[in-house]
Formats: structure tokens, sequence, C-alpha cells
């Protein structure tokens, strides 16, 4: 039996996957990293505040760069 993930260590995981061009239903999601489903998805809603991942038609995936932008802070 393996010990549970850190979030650190979940959090990279699923970075791993979606940076290779997987996209992840939240249950794959869930299966990678053995949190709860509803644990898994508030993870990925809150990674999705801070990196281009979407769900769309309940896939999460790393967003086309061009649509997401440059990444660089918006001037005022």
């Amino acid at each position: 039996m393996t010990d549970r993930l850190t979030t650190t260590e979940a959090v990279c995981r699923l970075c791993w996957h979606l940076l290779h061009g997987e996209g992840l239903t939240t249950k794959q999601a869930q299966q990678l990293i053995g949190y709860t489903r509803s644990a898994t998805w508030r993870m990925l809603d809150r990674m999705a505040a801070y990196l281009p991942i979407v769900q769309d038609r309940g896939v999460w995936m790393l967003m086309d760069m061009q649509e997401a932008g440059d990444g660089s802070p918006s001037e005022h």
C-alpha cells in the first residue's frame, strides 16, 4: 500500500499529464492521485486559476497557448 500523495505531489502529477497533452476527466485525475472525486475537482479548479487549463465537455486540458495569451501580466 502506498502513502497518500501530498498536495504538491498530486498537483505535480496532474500537471505532468496535462503538460504532455493529455486530457483528463475528473475521474481519471482522481485515479492518478487517489483523492476523492470532489477533492480532485476542487484541486483542478484551483489549478485553473493559475495555469491555462480548462474543462471542456468534462475533460480538463491545457489551453492552446496562443488562445491563452503570452502569460505576461496586463499593464494598467
